[in-house]
């Protein structure tokens, strides 16, 4: 891993692949640039990958917090520039597919493609969301981080036994610093992109899991709100549908950003 001082924290990231054109692979809450190990491969062979930790995560800094999305994006935008990468297709994972759209959103001109797999434009945006969210967030606080790692790595590797193990390891990692894990997840509880999504120009793929209801019906959303959108399912997979599933998921997203390049 390398790193970089933007925004006023360091910023870890790794570089992999070849190719003309960068990806820039952002990865979900509590984990890190790991999340993308099933693409390694795949997306490496067509692409320079451009994988960096988010602010709060895995080897980057924990500074400014409270966290913001207009702060994740700007880091990305920051890094970007420090690396003289001019433009990026931006796949983003659960919270990475935040930062996505207001990467976006904020830097369009920086954004080539955008594929939003598993995310969500706000976890308040029905009532019932917004309770669910005012009674889930401040518990974090009062539960061990020990048990949600067992709670989020039986629910997310239903599917995928590897799957287990890695969300396990990767979220008692952040066992040192609960007031981090903390500020994280007060950023997603406060992000709302809703409104604002007629303004993506890039063209976009929304991918969700088969079996993880939870985000259809705002992914469906999502394909109608932003322009040049287009909807799919990850058929067997739940919300980590790029480890569930990463032959479909890879395939997916390949063909995707092939037929944007033929335009």
């Amino acid at each position: 891993m390398d790193t970089v001082l933007v925004n006023g924290t360091s910023i870890a990231y790794k570089q992999a692949g070849s190719g003309e054109r960068t990806l820039l692979l952002l990865h979900g809450a509590m984990v890190s640039h790991t999340d993308w190990t099933p693409q390694m491969e795949a997306f490496g062979a067509h692409y320079r990958l451009l994988i960096p930790d988010i602010r709060g995560h895995g080897q980057s800094g924990k500074d400014g917090q409270p966290y913001s999305f207009t702060q994740f994006a700007q880091d990305m935008a920051e890094l970007l520039q420090a690396l003289g990468v001019a433009e990026v297709g931006v796949i983003g994972h659960s919270m990475g597919g935040m930062v996505a759209q207001e990467l976006a959103l904020t830097y369009g001109d920086r954004v080539w493609a955008l594929v939003l797999a598993e995310t969500t434009y706000g976890i308040r945006s029905k009532w019932y969301e917004a309770l669910l969210a005012d009674l889930t967030i401040p518990l974090i606080k009062y539960y061990s981080i020990e048990k949600q790692a067992e709670l989020y790595a039986r629910v997310l590797g239903k599917y995928t036994p590897e799957v287990r193990d890695y969300i396990r390891q990767e979220i008692r990692a952040l066992a040192d610093d609960p007031l981090n894990m903390q500020a994280i997840w007060n950023a997603v509880g406060k992000f709302d992109s809703k409104s604002r999504l007629a303004q993506v120009r890039a063209p976009t793929l929304i991918l969700v899991g088969e079996h993880f209801k939870q985000t259809h019906r705002q992914g469906r959303n999502m394909a109608s709100l932003i322009p040049e959108a287009r909807f799919r399912m990850v058929e067997g997979a739940g919300h980590m549908l790029n480890w569930d599933q990463p032959k479909q998921f890879n395939a997916a997203v390949l063909t995707f950003l092939a037929e944007v390049e033929d335009r």
